[in-house]
């Protein structure tokens, strides 16, 4: 397994063209600066998953991904993944420990766009398949789980949450 990680942009070909001066653009010129490696890992795996949260932030993005899947070589697998709900506010923060000490409600960020998208490229294509880490009984008290908050920040789980979700989504991929 070899892994590429990039904040805020995935590091694929059409990303080239993208020209931003935002507080972004140190992400954006990270992400460009792992194109070729990315393209590289592409063309020699057998199975590529790409996690995003926000698929729709460029089109460039939708476009390359789109390739990707319309490239793959019959042996190889795309598995796009549904990302795990990231929230309005930092739970953290708010609750001041990780054991459940306040009824704040917590509001989830719309992922609807991003999940149609991701739907959209996967049923054109028969070896790109879907993983959705955004569902299951892990959020059924968003977000906490049994009383212990699952978040870090508003964006990513803690390490307990990650090894809950690792076990919810075995089954999902061990059916791919």
């Amino acid at each position: 397994v070899k892994t590429l990680t990039a904040d805020t942009y995935p590091a694929v070909e059409e990303l080239k063209d993208i020209k931003i001066t935002s507080s972004n653009k140190k992400f954006l010129d990270y992400s460009k600066s792992l194109i070729n490696s990315t393209h590289k890992q592409i063309q020699t795996s057998d199975i590529i998953i790409f996690n995003t949260n926000d698929i729709n932030k460029e089109k460039a993005i939708v476009q390359s991904i789109t390739k990707i899947a319309g490239n793959l070589r019959p042996e190889q697998n795309l598995i796009l993944v549904k990302t795990y709900k990231t929230l309005t506010k930092n739970p953290m923060r708010i609750n001041r420990g990780y054991v459940k000490n306040s009824n704040e409600i917590y509001q989830e960020i719309d992922q609807t766009d991003n999940h149609k998208t991701i739907d959209s490229i996967a049923m054109e294509y028969k070896n790109v398949f879907v993983i959705n880490l955004s569902k299951g009984e892990l959020y059924n008290d968003l977000p906490f789980y049994k009383d212990t908050l699952l978040y870090y920040d508003s964006n990513h789980l803690n390490q307990r949450a990650a090894r809950l979700l690792a076990k919810d989504v075995k089954p999902q991929l061990e059916e791919i």
